[in-house]
């Protein structure tokens, strides 16, 4: 049985797609509507999975300029959890680690601007 270029290419192309769509099953993201807490709107939409970067970046920014601390940290145990695939002690883990780096981040900042004068 001979094999054609051209349906060689297309054997190749289904099994990469076929590979995309298991490695999309396997993710495990945070979903804000399997919490049995009132989340505002703009959080949902901003978690949602399935959103382009373009569509992130800009909700990321109406929650920058308009949201309140509560919803940020609400965003930042979203992104944590989805980080530990929903296991609550690493993402405490996570968030843990993130409050420790934070002086060290701060500094370097500092260094970084001190170079630039």
């Amino acid at each position: 049985m001979k094999i054609t270029k051209r349906q060689l290419k297309s054997i190749i192309r289904e099994a990469v797609a076929l590979q995309i769509l298991a490695e999309e099953e396997e993710r495990v993201v945070f979903n804000p509507e399997e919490v049995d807490l009132p989340v505002p709107k703009k959080l949902v939409k901003l978690l949602d999975p399935n959103i382009t970067p373009q569509k992130f970046a800009q909700r990321d920014a109406e929650l920058d300029e308009s949201g309140t601390p509560v919803q940020h940290a609400f965003a930042c145990a979203a992104f944590a959890l989805t980080y530990a695939d929903n296991d609550a002690k690493a993402a405490m883990k996570i968030l843990k680690l993130a409050i420790g780096q934070l002086p060290k981040i701060i500094k370097g900042m500092a260094g970084a601007k001190e170079e630039e004068e």
